[in-house]
């Protein structure tokens, strides 16, 4: 059966590296093609995987009659939309244009939805969701319930030594590895649902207990350039700025975070951040806002602690636990990988996808 995966971006993003891991994990049975606007990294990748791709100038509202031309040519059994983007409605009509079924994946909290991003979600055959708070969220702008599918990941990515990470973490922090001290790390770009700066100010109570300790902060820094100055300016104004490292975003981050001493996860909303089990995969603690799906992911008080919304203070007491107790940072982040092993892995969640595909396809 030929599945056609629509995104509405080629670059390096959550929904994409989602998106890689269940076609590389696809049965047999299913055939996958993606269709995606322009060019990026992604295309690359799918290249590796030997999936083919179509790439169209845009995706907008104007592509609905090319969409439907494509499926019809490449003979699509269904449509796969790999988030609730405009670009996944398009294809949807198109997709209902042609008479063929169509999935949401739904990666991201509803929020304030207006009617624009939720009135065709009714129309969808089947909703997949990345965790219950998702699910959740759309649930009263959806005619059927979402099937809960958690992010996975590939464990055998999570292996690299601890050694040679710590090296590359000292170099990227530009401090001999000699002098490094804790290493605290944040995933994620920079923009304010991200909070950077609420882990900038815990950091300052931090900084000063634990001598060589760096923030290292991994994730874009062009989505909202003014959030990204403030951070910065933030940084410098409490003396902080040569310890805390903005180094944008990273495809090699499993051989990054096995060096780190603590995740840091400051989103104030996250329908089921992909950073936080990679970070748990790398036996990694974590010190997260109890939001979503984080608090579905980090078990308080065996895999991390989670702690309320916006409470700085908080988030640097329970870390600051952590950084003074080796023992406990190796038991929470041995416990983190089994957790991620038993729950999160890229060949769990692509089963639970396909029973859904089959389900729709029967």
């Amino acid at each position: 059966m030929k599945v056609l995966f629509v995104t509405h971006t080629t670059q390096w993003i959550g929904p994409n590296v989602s998106l890689l891991h269940l076609i590389r994990h696809l049965p047999p049975r299913f055939e996958a093609e993606v269709v995606y606007p322009g060019s990026g990294s992604l295309v690359a990748h799918l290249a590796e995987l030997g999936t083919r791709g179509h790439s169209m100038r845009s995706l907008t509202k104007q592509s609905i009659p090319r969409l439907w031309l494509l499926m019809r040519r490449r003979g699509v059994d269904l449509v796969y939309g790999n988030s609730a983007s405009g670009v996944s409605k398009n294809a949807l009509i198109a997709a209902k244009a042609a008479r063929i079924p169509f999935v949401y994946h739904l990666r991201e909290m509803a929020g304030a939805a207006g009617w624009r991003k939720t009135a065709f979600l009714k129309y969808a055959d089947a909703l997949i969701a990345v965790s219950m708070a998702t699910a959740n969220s759309y649930r009263p702008y959806c005619r059927r319930a979402p099937v809960v599918v958690h992010n996975g990941l590939e464990m055998a990515n999570f292996v690299a030594d601890r050694c040679a990470a710590r090296r590359r973490l000292a170099g990227l922090a530009e401090i001999p590895v000699t002098e490094l001290g804790h290493v605290l790390v944040h995933v994620g770009n920079l923009y304010r649902r991200k909070g950077q700066l609420d882990a900038v100010r815990a950091f300052e109570s931090l900084a000063a207990k634990y001598p060589g300790s760096v923030l290292i902060l991994f994730g874009r820094t062009d989505r909202d350039a003014a959030y990204t100055a403030r951070v910065r300016q933030i940084s410098e104004r409490l003396g902080l700025a040569p310890r805390v490292v903005l180094v944008g975003m990273r495809e090699d981050l499993p051989l990054l975070l096995p060096g780190a001493d603590l995740y840091l996860h400051t989103a104030v909303r996250d329908p089921h951040p992909r950073s936080v089990i990679e970070a748990m995969a790398s036996q990694l603690p974590a010190v997260a806002y109890a939001t979503d799906g984080v608090s579905e992911t980090v078990v308080d008080g065996e895999t991390g602690f989670l702690v309320e919304v916006g409470d700085v203070a908080a988030l640097a007491r329970a870390a600051s636990r952590l950084l003074r107790d080796i023992e406990l940072r190796r038991r929470f982040g041995a416990q983190a990988r089994r957790i991620v092993s038993d729950r999160f892995t890229a060949e769990r969640t692509a089963e639970g996808v396909c029973a859904v595909l089959d389900e729709v396809l029967s």
